[in-house]
């Protein structure tokens, strides 16, 4: 007699078929936080692989699947391949902002492939699809805020001084 499979055992089942149709190794622990999720490549950049909690439902399901489309999506991992270097405490709010950028296109694409993937998509799915990638659209928002502190008006024009003493007036020097 054959046994009927629970609805967490077709999610799982079907996230190692995905995993093994597109050469993806899928290393679940039970501990790992949802937030610490990631795709990852082997340093000789033939493997792939995810990182991520253990599926025991339809959201840490969609976790896995989003992972898998940083491999699998075309938009997927655009930072490395474009070798955009990461913004560091020097960079400037525009560099920051290209970054940010890049990484709302990945987690798009991500997701875009992970609800195409996945064998339905529920309410709960969709809540963390609005929840991981808010932060992005946030962090973005952020950053475009500071880059408008830090930039002049596009209409702006600097005034020309009429002469070289009105400029040395204009710095507050005598």
């Amino acid at each position: 007699m054959e046994t009927k499979m629970t609805e967490t055992e077709k999610l799982q089942r079907h996230a190692f078929e995905l995993a093994a149709a597109f050469s993806i190794r899928l290393l679940l622990m039970e501990e790992l936080p949802p937030e610490e999720a990631g795709a990852i490549v082997h340093p000789d950049g033939k493997r792939r692989g995810v990182v991520a909690r253990l599926i025991t439902d339809e959201t840490s399901y969609v976790v896995v699947l989003h992972e898998m489309g940083h491999h699998l999506s075309p938009w997927g991992m655009l930072r490395g391949p474009l070798r955009v270097m990461p913004p560091t405490e020097a960079s400037s709010a525009t560099d920051r902002l290209r970054w940010i950028r890049l990484m709302v296109e990945e987690e798009m694409a991500a997701w875009d492939w992970a609800k195409h993937y996945a064998l339905y998509w529920t309410a709960a799915m969709q809540q963390v699809h609005d929840y991981a990638y808010g932060t992005y659209l946030k962090e973005e928002a952020r950053i475009a805020d500071l880059v408008k502190l830090q930039e002049p008006p596009r209409n702006w024009k600097p005034k020309p001084a009429a002469s070289l003493d009105d400029l040395v007036r204009s710095m507050g020097r005598k």
